[in-house]
């Protein structure tokens, strides 16, 4: 007996994987494979290209625990690698690149603050949601063509409400993808700009053939 199809490919699933309730077969989960070699500035998870691609993204737009718990799950030797890279750096703060209210609620809270939320259980670090969206710009950024992005970045100011302590501190700038690089490229010099001493990047999924790693 088979319930429906899978995402990527569109073959029908076995009943005993639907039982999951995962929206991709085992095949396609197969393409989900993640980078362990990361530099001290930047770390991305996942090459996001073809099917892997779709599952991120599907995942973004879909909200659903089991699924995330599954490409966490598959991420697990870069989260060990990234442990290692902690006790080097010594990171004081995981910081999400922050959703409008309207798009968090449609997004299930904001991708980059669910995997933020995850990484702090990991790395023992507190989460910092120290940005704002500035931007007069309400379009989103994932509608805009890569020209766009460039022409038109988002604009982040640094919050003071919650007292966080950046003077000299390090920090681990998150997001769910990585596609021009422009995005991350202003929330860091924000972020810069605030007194904080040292700010890295870490990405779920990025675009290999599209991003600036000018950041």
């Amino acid at each position: 007996m088979n319930l429906h199809a899978c995402v990527g490919c569109e073959i029908s699933m076995p009943f005993s994987w639907n039982l999951k309730n995962l929206p991709f077969c085992q095949t396609c989960f197969t393409y989900l494979k993640p980078h362990t070699e990361f530099n001290s500035e930047f770390y991305a998870v996942y090459p996001s290209h073809g099917v892997s691609h779709k599952i991120l993204r599907h995942w973004k737009k879909h909200p659903h625990s089991l699924f995330e718990t599954e490409i966490f799950r598959r991420a697990r030797p870069a989260l060990e690698k990234l442990k290692s890279c902690h006790r080097k750096e010594s990171w004081d703060y995981l910081i999400p690149i922050p959703q409008k209210s309207s798009r968090a609620f449609l997004l299930g809270g904001g991708p980059a603050r669910r995997i933020a939320e995850r990484l702090a259980r990991e790395l023992n670090i507190p989460v910092a949601d120290a940005l704002e969206n500035r931007s007069s710009d309400g379009s989103s950024q994932a509608k805009k063509s890569l020209q766009e992005r460039f022409e038109s970045p988002l604009e982040f100011g640094v919050t003071t409400h919650h007292g966080y302590e950046f003077f000299n501190k390090r920090a681990l700038l998150v997001d769910d993808f990585m596609t021009s690089g422009q995005t991350l490229k202003q929330a860091k010099l924000a972020l810069v700009r605030a007194g904080l001493d040292d700010v890295s990047i870490f990405v779920l999924g990025h675009r290999p053939h599209f991003f600036n790693r000018d950041v």
